[in-house]
């Protein structure tokens, strides 16, 4: 599955913050698995499901609607700007 092209600002910034760490830093834990950034770099360079949702999950912050479901009309380009800029380094 890859990254829908709108989001590449996203994913770059993302990916610039993700070098900037130690690859061994933890970055977040689900259940008991940990995610460091060497792992979570890898995802992004497969751009599979998972860095799919951590920029679903980024975007989501910075839209309004507080539903629980994005749609594309809710993503527009101030959403990707500010969601981009949170990941600067």
């Amino acid at each position: 599955m890859a990254i829908q092209i709108e989001f590449k600002p996203i994913t770059d910034a993302i990916v610039r913050n993700i070098k900037a760490k130690d690859p061994e830093e933890v970055l977040f834990v689900v259940g008991r698995k940990k995610y460091t950034a060497k792992i979570v770099l890898q995802h992004f360079k497969k751009e599979d499901d998972i860095a799919t949702e951590i920029i679903k999950m980024a975007i989501k912050v910075n839209v309004n609607n507080k539903q629980t479901t994005l749609s594309l009309k809710d993503i527009t380009p101030e959403v990707i700007e500010k969601t981009a800029k949170m990941f600067e380094v």
